[in-house]
């Protein structure tokens, strides 16, 4: 905390008053002005005015970076216009040095899928994250936030891997998925794998530039990964089927880096999943390379 002490003296004779015009004050010959300043808060106090020992005159004024207001609100304004039932209000707590807030995402993409064994149709192939809670800790000195963030999140995911093949995907006598032999007269078959996860990003995010609505993310997302399961859609005649395989063996956590370019509200990310989905010994292996847009 800086403490500025600023002492007035009448020099020569003359008539002492305070005017006020519009949003301006002007105290003329005051006798002491103290300015106290902190990180998120300037406090102004003029004592004594002229032949007024008595006068006092006290204002607080908050020192908040504009941009920061606007980054943090932007999304739920955009949202409320086209309708989206949300909460106009993220949670900001200022600390000493430290800027601490809520916020929620979304992001929307595709999975390219990565095995020796298998190809897949990637824009079928279909990735859905709602990031619940975001809790944003950001450096902030002078009414200013540092050009760095870091980021822990609660996300819901949901991962759809479509496999380009003529065969279903089944499961053996040891629980291996393997591709099965399809019925005859089968057509429209989709064959589908698909995860459901709690998802924790851990990520660093850095502006480029004080004035700069652009921002660069990256880190690692854990998956706590809770469901699984196979799906064969297809048609024989006039007549669909829908067949659903549980306990596929996928692993109940995996890691993923990712990286995310934002300007204000809206910007795209890309996802690298280096561990396979399904455990070791339980069948085709396959991961994935997901991107798309992150709101």
């Amino acid at each position: 905390m800086k403490k500025l002490l600023l002492l007035a003296t009448l020099m020569v004779p003359m008539t002492i008053y305070a005017t006020e015009t519009g949003d301006t004050l002007v105290i003329k010959d005051a006798h002491k002005v103290t300015i106290v300043t902190n990180d998120s808060l300037q406090k102004i106090k003029v004592t004594g005015q002229g032949g007024n020992e008595d006068y006092v005159y006290e204002n607080s004024i908050q020192l908040v970076d504009s941009n920061y207001v606007d980054e943090q609100y932007t999304t739920y304004r955009v949202l409320d216009a086209i309708g989206f039932p949300i909460s106009h209000r993220d949670t900001t707590i200022h600390r000493r040095g430290v800027i601490v807030s809520g916020t929620m995402h979304w992001a929307l993409g595709f999975n390219a899928g990565i095995s020796p064994d298998a190809n897949f149709s990637t824009f079928k192939s279909l990735e859905a994250t709602w990031n619940i809670l975001n809790i944003e800790v950001e450096p902030y000195r002078r009414g200013r936030k540092a050009l760095q963030r870091y980021e822990i999140g609660l996300a819901l995911n949901y991962r759809n891997y479509r496999f380009d093949t003529n065969h279903m995907l089944a499961k053996d006598g040891a629980s291996k998925v393997v591709y099965g032999d399809i019925p005859m007269g089968v057509e429209d078959l989709k064959t589908n794998v698909n995860i459901f996860s709690l998802s924790v990003p851990i990520m660093f995010t850095q502006r480029l530039g004080h004035k700069s609505r652009y921002r660069l993310t990256v880190g690692p997302v854990v998956n706590f990964n809770v469901w699984g399961t196979i799906t064969n859609d297809y048609t024989i005649g006039d007549y669909d089927y829908e067949e659903t395989i549980h306990g596929i063996g996928y692993r109940p956590i995996t890691v993923d880096l990712m990286g995310i370019i934002r300007y204000r509200w809206i910007g795209a990310y890309i996802k690298y999943a280096p561990m396979d989905v399904l455990k070791s010994g339980r069948g085709l292996k396959f991961h994935s390379l997901s991107f798309g847009l992150y709101f």
